[in-house]
Parts: C-alpha cells; sequence; structure tokens
C-alpha cells in the first residue's frame, strides 16, 4: 500500500533529505559532496569542529554547482572548539539539572558560528545539533539568544524541529514503523523539541515542519530501504530526513557501519524510486520554508502512537 501522492488539500508533499556531520573525517565529507552533486540530499550540516573540516570546507566552497541548504550542526559533545567534549547522557543530565555553565555553552555556539561564517563567507542556512543538542533546555535559550543578537529575524538561519509527524488522517497507512524507531523518536522529542518548537514560533523563526529517519543504526541495507519507504510514507509535508552517510568507516565511530549502509542505499537510486511512490518532492528546506504555502507544524500526537508519544512534552 502507498500514500496517496498528495496531501489532504491537494498539494505535493515536500522533503528535505539532510545529512548531518559534514567535516568528521573524510569518508563522510566525500560521500556527502557526491550525494549533494546527485541531488539525493538537499541539505548539509557542518561541524566546524571536526579533523577534517578545514580540508573538507575547501572543497565544499569550490562546488559551485551545488544547491543544497548548508547549515551549522552544533556540536557540544564530540568536537566542540572551546569547551571539552562531553558524553551526551552527561550533557543532558546537566541541562536538566540546571548545571549547564551557560556562558560556556553561549561561548561555543558563537564560536561555531563564526568558523561557519568564516569558512564561507555567509551565515548557516540552518542550525541544528550533533545529537540533537540545540533543542536541550539552556542550550536553546542562549542559541535562540545569540541568534537574536547576531542576525536580524527575517535572516535567521532555520532551525531542525525534532518533533515527529502525525500521519495525514486520509492516508491509507502503509506498514507500520518499527516500534523501536517510533519510540527513539519519541524520545529525541521529549528532550527539548516540544519547546524549542513553541519557543521558535515566539519569535518568529522557521523551522521544518516534522523530522524522520531516527533509527537504532542496525539494519541492514534492505532493511535500511524498508525504513526508508516507512519514513516517506508517513513524512508529513515540509519534513526533514536525516540521514549520516560515509564512503569509509572509520575506527571508533560507534555508527560507521551504518553509515556505509545509508550511503550505499542513497547512492543506488532507491530514494528516487521511493520518492515518485510516495508523491514526495525532494528541496532545499530554504525553498520549502520560502514558498506561498508553507507547511503546518507537526503535531505530537498520532492516533497509532505508542503511549509514551502521546500528548506535548514541555521541556
Amino acid at each position: 500500500m502507498t500514500l496517496p501522492a498528495h496531501g489532504p488539500h491537494g498539494r505535493r508533499r515536500r522533503i528535505c533529505v539532510a545529512a548531518d556531520d559534514f567535516g568528521l573525517h573524510p569518508g563522510i565529507d566525500s560521500a556527502i559532496l557526491e550525494l549533494a552533486e546527485t541531488r539525493n540530499i538537499q541539505a548539509l550540516g557542518c561541524m566546524t569542529g571536526g579533523a577534517s573540516w578545514p580540508s573538507s570546507v575547501q572543497a565544499l566552497r569550490g562546488r559551485n554547482t551545488l544547491t543544497p541548504d548548508i547549515g551549522l550542526h552544533l556540536d557540544l559533545t564530540e568536537h566542540p572548539l572551546d569547551r571539552a567534549p562531553q558524553p551526551l547522557r552527561s550533557l543532558i543530565l546537566d541541562a536538566y539539572t540546571r548545571r549547564l555553565d551557560r556562558r560556556s555553552i553561549r561561548a561555543e555556539i558563537r564560536l561555531q558560528l563564526n568558523a561557519f561564517e568564516a569558512a564561507l563567507g555567509r551565515a548557516p542556512d540552518y542550525i541544528d545539533g550533533h545529537q540533537h543538542v540545540h533543542q536541550l533546555p539552556g542550550v536553546r535559550a542562549e542559541l535562540l539568544d545569540e541568534l537574536a543578537a547576531r542576525y536580524r529575524t527575517d535572516q535567521q538561519p532555520w532551525l531542525r524541529c525534532t518533533v515527529p509527524a502525525q500521519r495525514e488522517v486520509d492516508a491509507t497507512p502503509p506498514a507500520s514503523l518499527p516500534v523501536g524507531a517510533r519510540l527513539k523518536a519519541a524520545i529525541i522529542a521529549s528532550l527539548g523539541g516540544y519547546a524549542l518548537r513553541r519557543e521558535a514560533k515566539e519569535r518568529g523563526l522557521r523551522m521544518n515542519a516534522a523530522l524522520t529517519g531516527v533509527y537504532g543504526f542496525d539494519t541492514d541495507a534492505a532493511a535500511y530501504q524498508s525504513l526508508l519507504a516507512g519514513w516517506l510514507a508517513h513524512a508529513a509535508d515540509g519534513s526533514v530526513l536525516m540521514c549520516h552517510p560515509s564512503h569509509t568507516a572509520k575506527a571508533g565511530d560507534p555508527i560507521a557501519g551504518a553509515r556505509l549502509i545509508e550511503y550505499q542505499v542513497l547512492a543506488s537510486g532507491a530514494l528516487e524510486g521511493l520518492l515518485a511512490r510516495f508523491g514526495l518532492h525532494a528541496q532545499p528546506m530554504r525553498a520549502i520554508l520560502s514558498s506561498d504555502d508553507m507547511p503546518r507544524s507537526a503535531q505530537p500526537v498520532t492516533e497509532d502512537d505508542i503511549p509514551e508519544e502521546r500528548g506535548a512534552n514541555p521541556h
């Protein structure tokens, strides 16, 4: 079964496939540049503290024909520029117990924005977080304040919303996504996604309608392609589908195998077929958000959701 090619108002659904972690290592960077050239991705997020950032950003600057959104993938856990690396679990605990050094967080955000602008000569098209840190309590306030101080409201980057989409009620339901993937998506959104969406709206900032592409990084190529089908079938108009492709596996990378599989599937042409099957048009999010029919925000409640996903989380 497939979803209708158009949404409830006759409009074709739009999606932005975004590759994270550009600058982390050369295998990731070369895969992302290839996928951007072949239009298999429409956005790429940059880690300005990554080991390969200084060399790979030169290659990025040299690709004048590339059209994707280029964003800052804010990193507070693995390769920050000035702060010490911090495990995600520890950062989350500090955020929820109000032990974050917010002055240090603000300085790190400023440094990474400075590094991005110095390397590319412009502001990022969007900002998200490595391991979704941009939405955490304390971090999101400093990020929103820095953006307000740095850019006019109408010139600010769009922000990645992490809230999963509500399935359209008039859609014929496809095969359900695995419970584990849905639970992980719900947990990610509960760690600040709803609050970030609310606060960004209050400030007049733009966001994608919903996030998809969440899973446990534990599948083979066939299973990943099946996940892609499920994500695209359920995707709301204006969604971001995140991915993490790489040409090579790096020792010590906990998702190295998943990166290789994602690249294999995304480069195979399977994505193009799935987009056509489910009536989706892939384009940069800046183009979607600047259109006359901007997508509505994602909704946190779905009729068939697992209990943990019910209701908007205030954090």
